[in-house]
C-alpha cells in the first residue's frame, strides 16, 4: 500500500481510507495488501494534476 501511495502521489493513510471505503479494487496476501497495477494506474490518471505554467 505504501508503495501505491508514493506512485500515486497520496499519503498511505489515504490508500486505507480507500480500501476501507472500497474506492480501490485490492488483494490482501499473506497479511500484505497489494493494490492491482491497473488500480494504480487509474488513480494515477484520477490524481493526475497538471502542474501551473510559470509566470514569466
Amino acid at each position: 500500500a505504501r508503495q501505491a501511495a508514493k506512485q500515486i502521489g497520496v499519503h498511505f493513510t489515504t490508500i486505507y481510507r480507500w480500501v476501507e471505503s472500497n474506492k480501490i479494487a485490492w488483494i490482501r496476501f499473506g497479511g500484505i495488501l497489494f493494490i492491482p497495477r491497473s488500480e494504480v494506474r487509474r488513480l494515477q490518471k484520477e490524481n493526475h494534476r497538471e502542474e501551473p505554467s510559470p509566470v514569466v
